[in-house]
């Protein structure tokens, strides 16, 4: 079977929620949006070995019931109740060792495990090669069926990933395993460019797959950021319809050269106009934060590890990081000015030329961000 589209794949994310209040046997199946020739429930053993079932408190397996579907899995895994709280450690925890062993956040790892023995539990002793699991979710659901992916990936199956307002999951290490792994055109991440958790965690964790900016649904250029978007009903369905991915990518960011990225940090600084709170403002000022911490990474060749490992938080890191390379890395010291102005203008704040770029003030601006961000993300997963 080919991959799923995008308003199938949607709809499976969305029937995960069903079984939060409701036994699996209760539900009528046409209500799981499950593509033909796939079933769920306990009659079905399933040729895989991955079991169809109810996952407790996370989701559900369906099984492929026929010839052409029968080596194929659909995993559909909504985010739990405590989710939200994961969030907390957007700005604080370090990343841990994920399924495969590369950098994961450490929340969501903590409810993967959870999670993970469920799934162990359903795996034939043979392993997995030769089935194809399509692994789905929404929100913290996304989170975890990405690092689902990245666990059954390791264990032989092809996985398929698709995932609707997800948060970064892991670093740049765990992006490149997973890309490299499932292939990027088998790594569908739809996202509204207004949804605020689709925002978090930041630099150095990373959406997969890697190197590419994802399936975007249409966002007018004087949008805001807003919980709204996050919905998956209200937004990701309804905006999505009968879409394709082609049509999806034609909506994503842009890939921006350096000169292009050098020319809007020079707009900013000679006072250009920034939405406050724009969704598309928030967008460009991720794509030149990551550049710079890039360009100034290399600079002084150093890494962000390091600190992570010796307990210093994310936010920290970064902070030290950017007034680091304000004074060691050639031009790095206007770059910086630059995205200080963007944030600051970004969140609503005065801006004045000239600012001198301590630590403290740096850690100040990103942190000012990120906790409106964050509190926007938090409000809008505690009611999934």
């Amino acid at each position: 079977m080919p991959q799923l589209k995008p308003i199938e794949a949607a709809g499976l994310a969305n029937a995960a929620y069903l079984v939060k209040n409701m036994e699996l046997s209760l539900i009528n199946p046409t209500e799981l949006k499950l593509p033909p020739n796939f079933v769920v429930g306990s009659r079905v053993s399933g040729v895989s070995g991955l079991g169809p079932g109810t996952l407790s408190g996370f989701g559900f397996v369906a099984s492929g019931s026929s010839e052409l579907t029968r080596r194929e899995v659909i995993l559909a895994i909504r985010g739990t109740d405590g989710a939200a709280d994961a969030l907390t450690d957007a700005l604080i925890g370090p990343g841990v060792p994920g399924p495969s062993g590369t950098a994961v956040h450490a929340g969501f790892n903590r409810t993967w495990k959870t999670l993970q023995e469920q799934i162990e539990r359903r795996l034939p002793a043979q392993g997995l090669s030769g089935v194809t699991v399509h692994c789905v979710g929404h929100s913290l659901g996304g989170a975890l069926a990405t690092l689902a992916a990245d666990y059954l990936s390791t264990r032989g199956a092809q996985v398929k990933l698709y995932t609707f307002g997800c948060p970064r999951v892991g670093m740049i290490d765990f992006a490149q395993g997973l890309t490299a792994r499932a292939g990027a055109g088998n790594l569908f991440r739809v996202y509204h460019p207004a949804d605020p958790v689709a925002m978090v965690p930041l630099f150095p964790f990373t959406h997969v797959p890697k190197g590419e900016t994802g399936y975007a649904l249409a966002c007018g250029p004087t949008e805001r950021i807003r919980p709204g978007a996050h919905k998956m009903v209200d937004s990701y369905m309804q905006l999505i319809g009968d879409k394709s991915y082609a049509a999806l990518a034609a909506n994503g960011a842009q890939t921006l050269s350096d000169r292009q990225i050098e020319a809007w940090l020079r707009q900013v600084k000679e006072g250009g106009w920034i939405q406050n709170y724009g969704a598309r403002a928030m967008e460009m000022v991720g794509i030149a934060l990551d550049w710079v911490l890039r360009k100034i990474l290399e600079g002084v060749l150093i890494g962000l590890q390091p600190y992570l490992a010796a307990g210093v938080s994310l936010l920290d890191t970064l902070a030290y990081v950017l007034y680091v390379g304000a004074k060691l890395v050639k031009e790095a010291a206007w770059y910086v000015e630059a995205i200080m102005m963007a944030i600051l203008k970004l969140v609503g704040r005065t801006v004045r030329t000239g600012v001198s770029l301590t630590l403290d003030f740096i850690r100040w601006v990103l942190d000012t961000m990120m906790q409106d961000v964050l509190a926007m993300a938090r409000t809008v997963t505690r009611v999934l």
